[in-house]
Formats: C-alpha cells, structure tokens, sequence
C-alpha cells in the first residue's frame, strides 16, 4: 500500500515534534483511500501528553468532527 503526505501536512507534523522535542505528540492524520493507496492532506496535533485521558480525547473527537464536516469518519 503507498502513502503520500501532502507537503503542508508534512510540515506541520514536523514543525510540531520539533516544538515538543521531549513529549509524546499525539494527533490525526486526516485524508483519503482510494486504489491500494492512503494520501494525507491535514494533519492536527492534538495532545502532548499520553493518550491516557479518555474523556480528553473524545472532546477532542468531537471538537474535529465540529469543525471538519466534510470528512467521513
């Protein structure tokens, strides 16, 4: 299966571990399946924390499903 990583989503993630260098960074790839292949459009870095907190991550989840309605989840 091939991947690709749109370059601004690319940088994103990057830029945001190398914010972060010493925490866990935790987030969602958002994107797209077609053909044997993933494509990654956006990304969004959502925690630095361990993904222990339930109840965080599914405000979270909710707050993305808000705001990027045009995705199917």
């Amino acid at each position: 299966m091939a991947a690709s990583v749109d370059s601004e989503a690319y940088i994103t993630l990057f830029m945001h571990a190398c914010k972060y260098p010493s925490r866990t960074v935790n987030g969602l790839l958002l994107g797209s399946v077609s053909g044997g292949g993933v494509s990654v459009q956006k990304t969004l870095p959502l925690f630095h924390t361990p993904l222990g907190l339930a109840p965080m991550l599914e405000a979270a989840l909710m707050l993305v499903r808000l705001c990027t309605p045009a995705v199917v989840y």
